[in-house]
């Protein structure tokens, strides 16, 4: 069952996204794919509590992160959730047998991993004045992307599970918003904090201008606690000022400055600290769509969004650090746009697209793609839904978009068929890369039920 034997599927799956991108429209569950999708709503206004009872049964090839073999395990799961009001909770209490009956012990050794079973808990939605989480988390940014966007702690689920948390909290005049990427080690930790000094003020467009503060830290990358002075971090300031806001074309205007600080593992190697970076751009709503655009121009020794998507591979790889790459001059800086563009059709299809580039680009990263759909079952007969991912670095030529096998892309697809409103088909393939460059390729198949 290993994905690589199968690349014709990324091939149907891609030509439908290849102009998509991480979209964050509302309306359609933008859970990290292999997932069990939440079914609690966040506001049950006919009772005052919920529950359900779901499951699967199912087969999974699995990578084992200490010795990078794969192998094919049967899996049993049970999913209960309960949601009172705003608040909602779900574990994923989940088995895996090899072919001679045999339970993988390494789930279940360790008081630790109950945590991993937390599928999820949280307190509203996004954007909520107050709103928090802990388990999976999926697109994570921080003010407007330039230390953090788009991370995710499941980027090697269910290789590697992960339990995280944000919370955010909105007064108005001010607030905040922070996560950490595992509640257990706590080692990759971040948050903004804001005022909007004229709230409350009958001021014209001025009125809900915010200057904000972010800092984004990973105290371990290797995770091994005898590695010393080997801390990376990001810090900055920005400003944002919404220009103009209704229900049919909204406009904001934001800034920002950052700065990293690298441990004396880096600089010691020959990368140079302190190294600075600036954006500057405009973003907001047209209708159904969400767009952004966005210039950058930083030092040759900074890399914006630092803590991406790939973070979880890149921090340490092939016994270095993400970091180690950063050069040891300031010069030439480097300039470049970022542009996304996202839509949510009728709540039926999620659909968008990112592109940014960096010039004097030595590390080959840029330019960046970044690909994303989803579709509701109402749309297909009432019976099937699709979520497909897709991220490709170093895209020189169009041509790179479709290669595969290349530590430089991540691909991700899951297909459900609605049997009834009780059950579940899912069939999910995943192919990402460990912290050596050898690509990790997971296939799922599944029955879900809803009791």
């Amino acid at each position: 069952m290993n994905i690589a034997r199968r690349p014709s599927l990324y091939g149907i799956l891609l030509g439908a996204v290849l102009f998509a991108g991480a979209a964050r429209a509302e309306g359609l569950a933008a859970a990290p794919i292999g997932e069990p999708l939440p079914s609690i709503p966040s506001d049950s206004k006919d009772l005052p509590w919920t529950f359900k009872l779901g499951g699967d049964i199912g087969a999974a090839s699995i990578t084992d992160p200490d010795t990078g073999k794969t192998k094919l395990y049967n899996t049993i799961a049970l999913q209960p959730e309960v949601g009172v009001w705003k608040l909602g909770i779900g574990l994923d209490l989940y088995a895996y047998f090899d072919s001679n009956g045999n339970a993988r012990r390494q789930d279940w050794n360790k008081a630790s991993d109950l945590v991993s079973k937390i599928w999820y808990a949280r307190w509203g939605q996004k954007g909520d004045p107050l709103y928090a989480r802990v388990g999976g988390l999926s697109n994570v940014t921080l003010g407007h992307g330039l230390i953090m966007g788009g991370y995710s702690n499941r980027l090697l689920y269910p290789d590697v599970r992960k339990t995280g948390a944000q919370f955010d909290v909105d007064l108005g005049w001010a607030g905040a918003e922070s996560m950490v990427s595992d509640v257990q080690r706590a080692t990759l930790m971040g948050g903004r904090v804001y005022v909007r000094p004229l709230h409350g003020t009958e001021l014209p467009l001025f009125k809900d201008l915010a200057f904000g503060l972010t800092g984004v830290t990973d105290r371990n990358p290797d995770a091994n606690k005898g590695t010393r002075d080997d801390q990376v971090a990001v810090y900055g300031a920005d400003a944002d000022l919404p220009l103009f806001q209704n229900e049919v074309f909204s406009a904001k205007a934001y800034g920002d400055a950052a700065i990293m600080r690298l441990g004396k593992v880096y600089t010691a190697a020959g990368s140079k600290d302190n190294g600075k970076g600036f954006a500057a751009g405009v973003g907001g709503k047209l209708f159904f769509l969400d767009y952004r655009g966005e210039m950058r121009s930083v030092d040759n020794n900074f890399m914006p969004n630092y803590f991406d998507g790939y973070y979880e591979v890149d921090r340490s790889t092939s016994g270095t650090y993400k970091a180690a790459r950063i050069p040891g001059t300031s010069q030439p800086r480097r300039a470049g746009p970022l542009a996304e563009l996202y839509a949510n059709i009728l709540n039926k299809v999620r659909i968008g697209g990112s592109y940014e580039s960096l010039n004097n680009d030595p590390l080959g990263i840029y330019p960046r793609v970044k690909a994303e759909l989803r579709t509701d079952p109402s749309l297909l007969l009432g019976k099937f839904s699709l979520a497909a991912l897709y991220e490709r670095r170093g895209v020189d030529k169009f041509r790179d978009l479709g290669m595969t096998r290349n530590p430089n892309t991540l691909m991700s697809a899951e297909l459900n068929y609605m049997v009834n409103e009780k059950m579940r088909l899912t069939a999910v393939f995943k192919e990402t890369f460990d912290t050596t460059g050898l690509p990790v390729r997971t296939t799922q198949i599944r029955s879900d039920v809803r009791f």
